[in-house]
């Protein structure tokens, strides 16, 4: 959790920083992010799985709902907003601005969560995900 948390607190530093590289844009700073994360992320699944032993990429990528895939396109989010808003407001406030923006949708969560299974829509929401087209 800790080594979380700093790596938290420098990334969007060391993007901004990046993107103002000789030679680099927002757009290239994200990629090479995302280009080295996607490394450090081959590597972990390989030793985590112990050479990808029982894991099946065709049953991974066709199994589970459709918002599953909304992941990257928010890391891609939040990753573009530390490289935009850094350089402009500080490291402090676009990371204190991020963290409320947590705490305020995910409180709210429980109740929210209740009122759907109670209307049903989360059914709806699997049904529908689950359909043949």
């Amino acid at each position: 959790m800790i080594i979380g948390g700093i790596a938290f607190a420098t990334q969007g530093g060391a993007n901004a920083r990046n993107a103002r590289s000789p030679g680099s844009n927002p757009g290239f700073s994200s990629l090479q992010s995302f280009f080295v994360g996607t490394l450090c992320c081959f590597v972990f699944t390989l030793i985590w799985s112990r050479g990808f032993n029982g894991i099946n990429i065709k049953l991974a990528f066709q199994e589970g709902p459709w918002w599953q895939w909304m992941g990257g396109f928010l890391g891609f989010t939040v990753l573009v907003v530390n490289i935009l808003e850094i350089p402009r407001l500080g490291a402090g406030t676009v990371s204190a601005v991020l963290v409320s923006s947590l705490v305020i949708f995910v409180c709210p969560m429980p109740c929210v969560s209740n009122c759907t299974s109670h209307a049903s829509w989360i059914s709806l929401l699997s049904w529908a995900s689950h359909r043949e087209i």
